[in-house]
């Protein structure tokens, strides 16, 4: 019958499968089928429940699934090719990458869910608190698998269409009835940009047939290899934080479904067993118990699944539940049973690889692994659906009536700086954390951060107020509770991440759960831009404009005060556009305004290129920046250092090169290279370590070193970035960096004694460690990463916009001495604030260099051996960088 249909008929018949079934039998007569005829015989090519004629995989991608790695482009066209074919499937995009490629999933379910998918995901939100409203009947349980985030391990987005094509086609009747209990969602690629890297270096090294030796080149993957994205970030360390537009993307449609399970497909090691939940210790605290005995309810189906075709596998070992922001572990904290599976592979394994114990482990083998626990997962669901919803609705309910953590309330004190206040409460909103005003007057025992210690605190009225009872509270009390509980020090992450740390903000923790006043937006916090100028004087400010500011009236100066990284945009972007300013090393008044160190002054007569748009410029700036410059008629100051004086520096746009390739991290570098586009937005030129010679840095003002070994880096390179330091060049080492400039005698930087034992100190029992517990006897030595609150020097230009402290995200595991006559921030015996790190470690860090300048002739190089844009979350080290690039020399 169909072979009757002219190509326009067979186009419309293509999509019968998605239409409800009064407009079917309206296409039928159209083509003057008679419906009962179409039930009957029509049916096999396309039935109410699925087109049975849903292209295989190696139908459309012209090879069979394992022969090949597929491109990005081919796997989401086979993706939404099926959801054209099958009403069991329906897709979507949900954002894009840097580099321009779809970000998609699909939604998998039973055509009579289909029709009532909206009504489905409506009532899960309204289940979970996330929207007001009493949910109907219709509820089902939620899976959400997630493949490739790292982009070298690939055979995951290889499985997700062998598993897509199952689903969609299945006529076994346990499988309908798992896609009726059920929705699935699956993302077939989470990092579309590392993985095409990543595919096109294996496509290219590999000739007709693969070779399974190690040493082959298909199997030496070139810096900076595939795991990362565009930006060379760790995409499964950024859930939580957003840095990165694939995560904020993704987050955005993860709240849009809220799912009771997901799972994050990975590789390992090439000769690891395949490791599926329970997770290894140490969990959170805020984990539940129905979180935790639910792994195991999974994990069982996996098992039955791999003891049936004889396959390996390992569980509750070496991957945790404690860092909030992998694929696991910031899904659990938002209400789901959230899972990371692993396969061996990984990138080194190419297409084949030669195992020790003899055979090899190919493409295909890796994708049907990944793919027989998918569908394993799928069924324990499905076969436990009813009671998953019910604890998911359980616990979003426990979440709304009692705090999951120590503390109910987390209070920010009002009067803070706004560009923090507006940082946090942008964060709190993307990851729909409800917050607000208080609106009592109390003084309460509670926890203050800065101290470090339970203390009385006071709330005021107009406090800014994180509740953990409420919808989001498991994931409250993960982001803000002081120092959470470890039960296991062998841990994989860092173990604190505090918000009122990471943003550098005053905040106490209290035990009641304190009502909101009103709840508040992140625009509530938002600065807005304007001028506040002189209209009787030198000593009167007013308050900002509410019409736009007369540029004829051609101020003698304007002055913005150096406290954030907004204030550092706002520079970067002066500077772009060919404008210079002066910095104030001293504080000054202007009636009854001050003005901190680092003050930006900028003045008509040291910008004579821009006479013409001068205030203009300087105007729209202030608005896109949300800063309010203040305008004065005068030079002169009322106390202080007046306009003309040396202490006001003049400072010029600077040409900064960053090193890259081989001889650095590719995280590093990444952190760096985002910070420089995506958030100061300021030009830099990333260099290859192999190019950096005399002729190139003679083009440069600033050097980035990011963490590396530097390996590859030449004595006669390290000499000509001496000479060129020597003749005025800044030069800034971040991280293990600094360990490239111990190795050479040029520079003043020394690792401090207590991080390198001496050889001759006295010898414990060789037996006292049995080999079972090395180890966790090395733990003693170990900084997974730990907040530290640092002591500044804040005279310093590389400190102005602090206080006398700041808080880091201290990750590294080389402490240094102090410089005698440079040290900016140091290390004390009291600065550990909170999470684990091993005794040695932590004795080493006393009194060690944590900020130093060391001066080369004219020149200078900054030391940061604390990598303060460690993975880019960090907020309150930010400023500190762009100090080092536009007023180190100072």
């Amino acid at each position: 019958m169909l072979s009757l249909l002219d190509h326009e008929d067979r186009t419309l018949l293509s999509f019968i499968d998605l239409l409800p079934m009064t407009s079917i039998s309206h296409i039928l007569r159209r083509l003057g089928i008679p419906f009962l005829l179409f039930a009957l015989f029509g049916v096999q090519a396309y039935s109410q429940e699925t087109s049975i004629q849903v292209t295989q995989p190696s139908e459309y991608l012209g090879y069979n699934l394992g022969e090949r790695f597929t491109p990005h482009h081919k796997v989401i066209g086979y993706f939404e090719h099926v959801a054209k074919q099958s009403n069991r499937v329906s897709y979507h995009t949900y954002g894009s990458t840097y580099e321009g490629r779809d970000l998609v999933y699909v939604v998998v379910t039973s055509l009579t869910n289909h029709e009532v998918l909206e009504e489905i995901r409506t009532n899960n939100l309204k289940l979970s608190g996330l929207q007001e409203g009493e949910p109907t009947a219709t509820q089902r349980a939620i899976t959400w698998l997630s493949y490739n985030v790292h982009g070298d391990e690939a055979s995951s987005s290889e499985a997700a269409m062998k598993t897509l094509f199952e689903l969609a086609t299945s006529q076994d009747s346990d499988l309908q009835q798992w896609l009726d209990a059920s929705v699935i969602i699956m993302d077939p690629m989470l990092n579309p940009d590392g993985r095409d890297r990543y595919v096109a270096f294996v496509t290219q090294q590999t000739g007709m047939n693969p070779n399974s030796n190690g040493y082959a080149q298909e199997h030496d993957q070139p810096w900076p290899r595939g795991r990362a994205n565009h930006y060379l970030f760790d995409l499964n360390r950024d859930w939580a934080w957003g840095i990165q537009k694939e995560s904020r993307h993704r987050i955005e449609a993860y709240h849009q479904w809220m799912p009771h399970i997901h799972v994050d497909f990975h590789e390992q090691g090439f000769t690891s067993p395949y490791y599926f939940a329970p997770a290894a210790e140490p969990y959170h605290p805020a984990i539940t118990p129905w979180q935790r005995s639910f792994q195991q309810t999974i994990g069982a189906y996996n098992m039955a699944a791999f003891d049936q075709r004889g396959w390996h596998y390992f569980t509750r070992e070496v991957f945790d539940l404690f860092y909030p922001s992998y694929g696991d572990t910031w899904p659990t904290f938002n209400g789901s049973i959230g899972m990371t599976y692993e396969q061996a592979g990984g990138g080194y394994a190419g297409l084949s690889i030669s195992l020790p114990q003899g055979g090899e482990l190919t493409l295909a083998d890796r994708l049907l692994h990944h793919h027989t626990t998918g569908l394993a997962t799928i069924e324990a669901v499905a076969e436990n659906a009813d009671r998953i919803v019910d604890e998911f609705s359980s616990q979003a309910q426990l979440s709304m009536s009692q705090p999951r953590g120590t503390y109910g309330s987390y209070i920010i004190p009002q009067g803070q700086l706004k560009d923090k206040m507006h940082a946090l409460t942008t964060f709190l909103e993307a990851q729909g954390i409800i917050f607000g005003m208080a609106d009592i007057n109390r003084s309460l025992d509670g926890y203050n951060y800065a101290l470090g210690a339970e203390r009385r605190v006071r709330v005021e009225s107009g406090d800014l107020v994180i509740p953990a009872v409420q919808p989001k509270g498991q994931l409250v009390s993960v982001l803000f509770d002081p120092r959470p509980g470890l039960s296991d020090s062998m841990t994989y992450d860092i173990t604190s991440w505090e918000m009122p740390y990471r943003y550098g903000l005053e905040a106490v923790a209290i035990r009641p759960a304190l009502r909101l006043s009103q709840t508040q937006q992140a625009s509530d916090y938002e600065p807005k831009g304007g001028v506040k100028v002189t209209q009787n004087g030198l000593a009167t400010l007013t308050e900002p404009l509410s019409e736009p500011f007369d540029p004829t009236e051609k101020p003698y100066a304007y002055v913005l005060p150096w406290s954030s990284l907004q204030d550092a945009k706002f520079l970067a972007d002066w500077f772009e556009a060919g404008g210079h300013v002066q910095v104030s090393m001293n504080p000054f008044t202007i009636g009854e305004t001050s003005f901190p160190r680092g003050s930006l002054v900028i003045t008509r007569e040291y910008n004579p290129a821009m006479i013409d748009r001068f205030d203009s410029t300087l105007y729209s700036l202030a608005e896109t920046h949300g800063r309010t410059l203040f305008v004065t008629s005068s030079g002169a100051v009322t106390t202080g250092s007046d306009f003309g004086a040396s202490s006001m520096e003049l400072v010029m746009a600077p040409k900064v090169g960053v090193i890259s390739r081989d001889v650095t991290s590719s995280l590093s570098l990444g952190e760096v290279w985002h910070y420089m586009d995506q958030q100061l937005g300021y030009p830099s030129a990333l260099i290859p370590g192999a190019n950096i010679s005399a002729d190139v840095l003679s083009e440069l003002d600033v050097l980035v070193m990011p963490s590396g070994d530097y390996r590859g880096f030449s004595e006669s390179q390290i000499n000509a970035v001496h000479e060129w330091i020597q003749g005025g060049g800044r030069l800034v080492a971040i991280g293990t960096s600094l360990r490239a400039l111990e190795r050479s005698d040029l520079f003043g930087i020394t690792s401090s004694s207590a991080s390198n034992p001496s050889e001759d100190s006295e010898q414990e029992d060789p037996l006292a460690t049995s080999y079972e517990d090395q180890n966790r006897s090395r733990v003693s030595s170990f900084n997974p990463g730990s907040v530290y609150k640092i002591r500044l020097d804040d005279t310093h230009p590389l400190a102005f916009g602090y206080s006398d402290h700041m808080y880091v995200m201290n990750i590294s595991n080389q402490a240094y001495e102090p410089l005698s006559n440079g040290t900016i921030g140091l290390i004390d015996p009291s600065s550990h604030m909170s999470g684990f790190i091993g005794g040695e470690a932590k004795r080493a860090f006393e009194g060690s260099m944590a900020i130093g300048r060391e001066s080369i002739g004219p020149g200078e190089v900054i030391y940061l051996p604390i990598n303060p844009l460690f993975r880019g979350f960090w907020e309150e080290s930010k400023l500190l960088v762009a100090n080092a690039l536009f007023l180190g020399g100072l």
